[in-house]
């Protein structure tokens, strides 16, 4: 006898309503078969060879960019790059825990944790703090748009812009500030052509418009929601996803791009991201298998990971 699960696969906010659930299994199309849907398994994770997590203090890998065929890894309190089947430690960072954002422009790769910033000079091999005085303080996020390095000011409205492709140097004057609403600024996030500032109940839309300071807001365009945690977005191939929280309360996880966005998450799993004790500390990525794009949200003190299809919805 064969027994649908796949059009079965329901969910409600009640559980009681639901009669099954899909966990560590994706849906893929598959037209012109014996069946037009099938279930995979996700795949889990196994231990990799590039990194020796063991002889590092701390937590293992805190944070990954991949560039021009380098990849470059922060585990515990280490910063390494791999190329060609080679790992060469380049630096050590002032912490082994926390989470860990990297960008690059041109020569060089901005690291930024537990308030301190870091470069890395590619071609030279060079790795050092920031040390610059007009850097603001407490910086936990980094993002790069045509060329410059872009942080937040904790606590401000106000994001800075460091000089052209050089996250060395920043002046105390190259600032500008959220216009449209009061809440403080989480953090910029550069999506294809756009500057998003993302405060915690609003989001701002700017762009380069090649003035002296380069970027400006587009006119009246505000969305009526925010960033409930700074680490929890990442860009997809052709959207970008968030978690989003509002002065209305609640939390919703979106995608979008331009200017609008909107709710991917279910009744089921926005309840559920409520009741966590805290979502301060998500974060999200993104990765592609089999044709499929997978936007992932892991919670480390609830110890969940709610994972998106963005292929089929």
């Amino acid at each position: 006898m064969l027994v649908n699960l796949i059009s079965s696969l329901n969910n409600k906010q009640a559980s009681g309503q639901s009669s099954t659930s899909l966990e560590n299994w994706y849906v893929s199309v598959e037209n012109g078969g014996k069946y037009s849907l099938n279930l995979y398994p996700t795949p889990g994770c196994s231990t990799d060879k590039i990194i020796n997590t063991n002889a590092n203090s701390g937590t293992g890998v805190r944070g990954v960019l991949s560039n021009n065929q380098i990849m470059y890894i922060v585990s515990g309190d280490k910063f390494y790059t791999y190329a060609g089947g080679v790992r060469t430690l380049r630096g050590t960072l002032d912490t082994s825990t926390g989470y860990v954002e990297m960008g690059q422009a041109g020569n060089y790769l901005m690291i930024v944790t537990g308030g301190t910033a870091y470069y890395y000079q590619v071609y030279a091999g060079t790795f050092n703090t920031i040390s610059d005085p007009d850097f603001p303080a407490n910086s936990a996020y980094v993002t790069v748009q045509d060329g410059y390095f872009i942080v937040a000011s904790p606590g401000t409205q106000k994001f800075y812009i460091s000089d052209l492709e050089d996250p060395r140097s920043w002046q105390a004057i190259n600032f500008a500030s959220a216009v449209y609403s009061s809440d403080y600024l989480v953090r910029p996030f550069s999506f294809q052509k756009y500057l998003y500032l993302f405060g915690s109940s609003t989001t701002e839309t700017w762009f380069n418009s090649g003035a002296d300071f380069p970027f400006e807001p587009y006119q009246a365009v505000v969305q009526q929601y925010g960033l409930a945690a700074g680490a929890a977005i990442c860009a997809g191939q052709t959207d970008l996803f968030f978690l989003s929280q509002s002065d209305n309360g609640g939390y919703e996880i979106r995608k979008g791009s331009g200017f609008d966005s909107k709710v991917i998450s279910t009744d089921t799993e926005n309840i559920r991201i409520a009741a966590f004790s805290t979502v301060a500390d998500a974060y999200a990525y993104c990765y592609r298998i089999n044709g499929h794009e997978f936007v992932c949200f892991t919670f480390p003190t609830a110890d969940a990971t709610i994972v998106y299809d963005n292929t089929t919805g």
